[in-house]
């Protein structure tokens, strides 16, 4: 009988054990796969954002550029983005940013 009961408990050991380490292996990549979106997300916002304040000058002065290399990273949101207008027509402008 103390033989089977031994047996019995480090069975019931092993096998918690084992879903133990499985669960933690799940918590540590749903915590990657969440800080991947939440950079994902942050990236969309800021570009955004940057879309936003880009229209804004345009509306008040339609041949404003935002600077004079695009390529310049400027900050926002805990970020930077990138931005840039190109002149379709004459009275049309196609706003790119990148967050």
């Amino acid at each position: 009988m103390g033989k089977a009961s031994l047996v019995m408990v480090l069975s019931f050991l092993a096998i918690f054990g084992s879903i133990r380490y499985r669960l933690g292996r799940w918590e540590t990549r749903s915590a990657e796969l969440l800080s991947e979106e939440y950079r994902r997300t942050m990236a969309r916002n800021i570009a955004n954002s940057a879309i936003y304040i880009a229209l804004r000058n345009l509306r008040e002065d339609f041949s404003w550029a935002p600077n004079p290399n695009p390529s310049d990273s400027l900050p926002l949101m805990e970020g930077t983005y990138t931005l840039q207008v190109d002149s379709i027509e004459l009275t049309r402008r196609r706003v790119t940013a990148v967050g």
